[in-house]
């Protein structure tokens, strides 16, 4: 905390001389002043110095220094879920690096790019753009950059079930990173290798990395991955019925993402700790938390999670006999669910491997209707659920 403070002191030493000699040393000072604020989590003012930066930087027509704070702008835009924002300004500064020549800088673009498609579980574009990144980070750029694209590719690998390839690339990333000797790029490329271990079951594997993780991104003060980690800790103990660590491990993540602004990071964790009261039978608690994670999630966009919320809430309602609400939910929860299916990258063996693992609102359906003596919409829904992966199987069977 001291080195942070430090810093942000020292940064703002050089805007106050920055703003008595030219716009040009203080919008670089703002810039650098930003790249510390936004680990710490204070968007809001990472915001405000990034704006003012923006434009101290157009009014010197410094075309890099423009495209270095729209591409920092986007990534704290992307940090508060402001998707549409941050591709703007991510696009922009694409466009400037490219023009003028700056590959590396355009390659980490593309990758920013591809993280917000991610986020919005376009996984077909976001892994365009990581490919693309990593094309030109492993001609142009550092070791460095191209951990943090391989991590990424590893991720989306990991969200599509796709266990050999997501395993595969957050090896390469975690070795680079090991030898790299960096801690922030090791506490990241170990999360992400227990990530992929995570989703396929190898919780073992999977806490060993998160713990390694957790107290080197505590030294590197970057809340937004502390949380995530707290939160993946709490993924393994729910794994393991370990009700009350779970419990304490998200409560803390959840924390640390309320007090940064994080809210598709809050919203995630509140969907866990809701799993978890429903477990517990804690209907109520479950409700309000569920309630919450629809909010911010419906706010920033992002079907995959929306979805998994949008099933339990379904469950709290059948439960409650509100038929007609569980059957809204479903319904919604399946056509985000499709939506995300339709933008799986690969091809339809791709799209069968992401499909099998989501099929919960299917099921969800049709036991409200069979338990409402609803039997032919019952027959049907599970008929729509085998239709939907059986094409993928047909298509994934067709030659070329």
């Amino acid at each position: 905390a001291g080195d942070r403070n430090a810093a942000i002191r020292s940064y703002e030493g050089a805007v106050w001389l920055g703003h008595r000699s030219s716009p040009r040393v203080e919008a670089a000072a703002l810039i650098g002043l930003s790249a510390v604020l936004g680990p710490i989590g204070d968007y809001t003012r990472a915001t405000r110095v990034l704006l003012q930066a923006l434009a101290l930087a157009e009014s010197a027509n410094e075309r890099e220094m423009i495209a270095s704070a729209a591409n920092n702008l986007g990534i704290v835009y992307r940090r508060l879920g402001e998707f549409d924002l941050a591709l703007v300004q991510f696009e922009r500064a694409f466009s400037l690096h490219e023009e003028d020549g700056r590959v590396e800088a355009a390659a980490r673009t593309l990758n920013n790019i591809g993280l917000v498609y991610q986020q919005q579980s376009n996984s077909r574009a976001a892994l365009d753009y990581y490919e693309r990144s990593l094309a030109l980070k492993e001609k142009f750029a550092p070791a460095a950059e191209v951990i943090t694209t391989l991590a990424n590719i590893g991720e989306i690998y990991s969200i599509q079930n796709n266990g050999p390839l997501a395993i595969a690339y957050s090896n390469r990333a975690l070795a680079m990173a090991e030898r790299s000797g960096n801690i922030p790029l090791l506490s990241s490329a170990l999360n992400n290798a227990g990530f992929a271990r995570l989703n396929f079951g190898r919780l073992d594997e999977a806490e060993a990395a998160f713990l390694r993780c957790l107290p080197l991104a505590e030294k590197s003060e970057t809340q937004s991955l502390v949380a995530m980690v707290l939160s993946n800790l709490g993924i393994v103990a729910l794994e393991r019925k370990q009700w009350d660590l779970a419990r304490e491990r998200l409560g803390r993540a959840r924390q640390i993402q309320s007090g940064i602004g994080d809210r598709i990071g809050e919203g995630e964790t509140l969907v866990q700790l809701g799993e978890l009261d429903l477990g517990q039978g804690r209907p109520v608690d479950a409700a309000e938390k569920l309630a919450k994670a629809h909010e911010l999630l419906a706010s920033t966009g992002t079907p995959v999670s929306l979805s998994r919320v949008l099933y339990l809430e379904g469950q709290l309602q059948a439960q409650n006999g509100r038929t007609a609400a569980a059957i809204a939910s479903f319904e919604a929860a399946i056509r985000l669910s499709e939506r995300a299916r339709d933008l799986v990258a690969g091809g339809t063996e791709d799209r069968l491997r992401f499909f099998e693992s989501r099929v919960d609102p299917y099921y969800g359906l049709t036991d409200v209707y069979a338990s409402s003596g609803r039997a032919d919409e019952a027959f049907a829904t599970m008929e729509r659920a085998r239709a939907r992966g059986l094409l993928d199987v047909l298509a994934a069977g067709k030659p070329g």
